[in-house]
């Protein structure tokens, strides 16, 4: 009997036909065997993690869709079995198979929830993630797909972005923003700088209610800008046309607020981040939003 994409329980003799004996797995071998390649997300985890009790009642498993992998540049996701992040410490690990990796770090006293797997939590006062190297660059596409939550109102510029570090919104340091819309609109927008340093894009996400968790996925390409929230098409904008992005060389991928400003810093919870210089059609969102969802109870 296979195990299928989220299959939920799973029985014992599944699992030993899978892993082996429980009694001899952890998630290491898991993450490296026929069922956890890196894109996969695939795992058996014990319901009490570092316990010894490994009864069969005791175990099920989320066996993920592949994710989409082609032109992947960064994966940031706080989840210890992926690779990126151990649960502990400052430094995040691009796991993307990119060369050379775009690391991360927390910052300012970002904490780490183990809950669903796991997710990097933000105060709303101070704390953020970002890699401050290597640069990369894009040509005229780009998609930003994130696992997100806020636990309070959305204020402005609280997200993910690529750009100068505090640049105060001078435009030749910004690329792109998965930006809050403060206000009470509760809302996500994409936008990005194009090489005449304009402003394109502008999709935007469906209302969304703290609290909850969303897959958010924006897209800009020449043709015009798309935003999805849990997989639907929510919003369209501009694109760039006959432009590329603008070149940044001394940019940084920045979480938790707004790469712009200090003072711009989200309340809730990031539990993913993955970069793509291609552009997502609708069956590419749905494989990322379908490899996921069950980790958050979607």
């Amino acid at each position: 009997m296979a195990i299928v994409p989220y299959s939920g329980q799973v029985s014992y003799n599944d699992i030993r036909s899978q892993f082996g004996s429980p009694g001899n797995f952890n998630l290491q071998s898991a993450y490296n065997g026929s069922y956890g390649t890196l894109n996969n997300y695939s795992y058996i985890q014990p319901t009490n993690p570092g316990g010894a009790n490994y009864s069969p009642n005791q175990w099920y498993g989320y066996v993920g869709d592949y994710i989409y992998s082609s032109n992947l540049v960064t994966v940031w996701d706080a989840w210890p079995t992926i690779g990126s992040y151990p649960g502990s410490g400052t430094t995040i690990t691009d796991t993307s198979g990119d060369f050379p990796p775009h690391n991360g770090g927390l910052y300012n006293g970002t904490s780490w929830s183990n809950s669903n797997g796991g997710w990097w939590v933000f105060d709303g006062i101070d704390d953020y993630i970002a890699g401050f190297s290597p640069y990369w660059t894009f040509a005229n596409e780009v998609t930003v797909d994130i696992w997100i939550k806020w636990d309070v109102a959305i204020n402005y510029g609280q997200g993910v972005g690529q750009g100068v570090f505090n640049n105060y919104d001078n435009y030749g340091d910004n690329m792109w923003l998965m930006h809050g819309n403060g206000g009470g609109q509760q809302t996500l927008t994409i936008y990005a700088w194009d090489n005449t340093y304009s402003l394109v894009g502008g999709a935007t996400t469906s209302y969304l209610t703290t609290g909850n968790w969303y897959n958010l996925i924006g897209v800009i390409s020449a043709a015009g800008s798309y935003m999805y929230t849990n997989g639907s098409l929510t919003g369209t904008g501009g694109g760039f046309g006959g432009n590329n992005m603008n070149v940044t060389p001394s940019s940084c991928l920045f979480g938790g607020g707004d790469v712009r400003y200090d003072f711009r810093r989200m309340g809730g919870a990031i539990a993913a981040i993955h970069i793509y210089n291609t552009a997502f059609n609708q069956a590419q969102v749905d494989q990322n939003f379908n490899a996921l969802r069950g980790r958050f109870s979607i």
